[in-house]
């Protein structure tokens, strides 16, 4: 999946427009990648907002990026850190699908929280959410198998 973000609004371009401005600018090249239709993750908010396995964090200097904002990878850090090291220790990701709704700034205080809402055998299934207050910033849902 793609994202694209318009610089002076600093938000995601829908996908449609996005193709057309990239076929514009690459008229020699099929732009593919974005007919694929994403959905929302069905995540359990308010379960999440509830959840004791949190993490506490705020943004600081080598969270940021050029931009001025959290960088991606940052995110995800933060969002499966309410695992627990002896969990991460014991399993490994399997899949991953992640949603960056909005942006966290230098400086801002931010929650993530992590519930499980699936096992099968060896294979367990969270939902992750990180929070500035009210506000879902990113949500994720993850796979994990054991080492």
């Amino acid at each position: 999946a793609w994202l694209i973000l318009d610089a002076k609004t600093r938000r995601p371009v829908r996908p449609s427009s996005a193709k057309e401005l990239l076929e514009n600018h690459f008229p020699d090249h099929q732009v593919r990648s974005l007919d694929e239709k994403l959905e929302k993750l069905k995540l359990p908010v308010e379960e999440l907002a509830a959840s004791s396995q949190s993490a506490d964090f705020t943004a600081g200097y080598r969270d940021i990026d050029r931009n001025g904002h959290v960088t991606n990878l940052r995110y995800l850090d933060w969002l499966i850190d309410p695992l627990g090291l002896d969990f991460l220790l014991k399993h490994r990701p399997a899949w991953l699908t992640i949603e960056y709704r909005n942006e966290v700034l230098p400086k801002e205080h931010v929650v993530s929280k992590t519930v499980q809402t699936s096992q099968s055998g060896a294979n367990t299934v969270y939902g992750h959410g990180l929070f500035r207050g009210d506000t879902l910033c990113c949500a994720a849902e993850s796979g994990w198998t054991r080492r």
